[in-house]
């Protein structure tokens, strides 16, 4: 994958406004933790880190193996399989092998419901979960 892919793709994600949609009680994640979810084709990883809730996408820009099970150090999730590291709120790739960044998505708290945005479907999508989506 280009990384020029990559970069446009952290843009309209951080610009377009997708559907939220409940996923766990707020108090069901807890510090530390990590929750596999797929939605609208997505397949995002939830954890808290530092306080915070963050959804990324669950696939490492580099070989496109999973990040469940990474390592959550200093606001960053470390790809259990190669090591790249990736900055849970921007989803920058912040360390080698990855070059290019990954998808975020917003969250909120709605009356102790998490709720994550994703795009519209017809927002491109990177990595294999492109080829998947109909």
């Amino acid at each position: 994958m280009s990384c020029s892919g990559g970069k446009i793709m952290a843009t309209i994600m951080a610009m377009s406004e997708g559907e939220f949609h409940k996923v766990a009680a707020v108090d069901e994640i807890a510090e530390g933790a990590e929750l596999e979810i797929s939605i609208g084709g997505w397949d995002i990883l939830v954890c808290r880190h530092g306080g915070k809730i963050y959804a990324v996408e669950n696939r490492c820009s580099h070989r496109h193996e999973k990040l469940v099970h990474g390592r959550l150090r200093r606001g960053r999730i470390i790809c259990p399989v190669h090591g790249a590291h990736f900055d849970l709120a921007s989803g920058a790739a912040c360390g080698p092998p990855a070059t290019c960044p990954i998808a975020t998505f917003a969250v909120r708290n709605c009356g102790g419901i998490l709720e994550i945005s994703v795009p519209a479907a017809s927002t491109p999508r990177m990595g294999p979960a492109a080829a998947a989506s109909p």
